[in-house]
């Protein structure tokens, strides 16, 4: 897909796992030390629109994808299991917008997190149905902020927290705002590899 934004992983830290749960195997997070970040930060004021797809076998609550420096000043974008919070300013509560919401546990999910800032919008989505929604218009903040997937680092130590304990198959960051129609169509292309 043309807008789905490509951006590696430096490395597996501390064993961050491969094993066969999902269609074609997933990585194992263990819920203390597990969690991979990326080579750039894409969360800023140039992506204003954004969507964010995971398929997700969790066993206890975590992150999924963040850019944030947890204990620091400032975030951009938290997506878990539970919530999906986008920051539109240099600290935690100034044009903080934050959703929650419960997702099943030990069962695969496809969990989608959608900004719309130009439709003043936020949505996340659970296995191609809207889950949440509320009025927003969030444009992440520009920062040097790496993401990081299944876990947040703690300023200063680089130390993972809220770290999610179970499996992660594919994390997609789109450069706009998926469609309904759109999300309900990738979720019939994963329902059948991962018996959702």
């Amino acid at each position: 897909n043309s807008n789905v934004i490509k951006n590696n992983a430096t490395a597996r830290l501390n064993d961050a796992t491969l094993n066969s749960r999902g269609g074609g195997g997933s990585l194992f997070f263990n819920g203390t030390t597990d969690y991979i970040p990326l080579t750039r930060n894409d969360f800023n004021t140039s992506l204003p629109n954004f969507t964010i797809s995971a398929l997700v076998y969790k066993t206890a609550n975590g992150i999924i994808l963040g850019n944030h420096f947890h204990g620091s000043t400032w975030e951009s974008v938290w997506f878990s299991t539970t919530d999906f919070i986008v920051n539109g300013a240099n600290n935690n509560t100034t044009n903080r917008q934050a959703m929650s919401y419960t997702t099943p546990t030990n069962s695969w999910m496809n969990l989608v997190a959608v900004n719309n800032s130009s439709q003043n919008y936020m949505k996340v989505f659970l296995n191609g149905a809207e889950l949440a929604t509320r009025t927003a218009t969030v444009i992440p903040w520009s920062s040097s902020v790496i993401p990081t997937i299944g876990a947040q680092l703690f300023s200063g130590t680089n130390a993972p927290t809220g770290p999610i304990t179970g499996n992660i198959s594919q994390v997609l960051v789109y450069n706009r705002a998926l469609t309904a129609a759109e999300i309900a169509q990738n979720y019939n292309q994963f329902k059948g590899r991962f018996a959702i």
